[in-house]
């Protein structure tokens, strides 16, 4: 609902609280409060679920693991003719 009224997506209310805690420094949700206009309580909620959304948004991009092969150990073989 707040979102409806500020006219604000989620995802740039989640970027203004993540960069507040992150780039900031802030750390208690008193001071973060103090800054976005909220209660403590509902910077608690709100950073918890920026962090989920945040992971879950991570997971989906992720790459998965490559498994080391001997061609990512390989040394190229020098050209002899090249060389003066």
């Amino acid at each position: 609902m707040s979102s409806a009224i500020t006219g604000d997506p989620p995802d740039e209310r989640d970027r203004e609280l993540l960069r507040l805690v992150a780039w900031e420094g802030l750390t208690d949700a008193r001071s973060i409060g103090l800054v976005l206009g909220m209660s403590p309580a509902a910077v608690r909620v709100r950073l918890h679920r920026a962090r989920r959304r945040l992971r879950g948004l991570l997971a989906e991009t992720e790459d998965p693991p490559v498994a080391p092969t001997e061609q990512t150990f390989a040394v190229p073989a020098r050209n002899q003719a090249s060389e003066v």
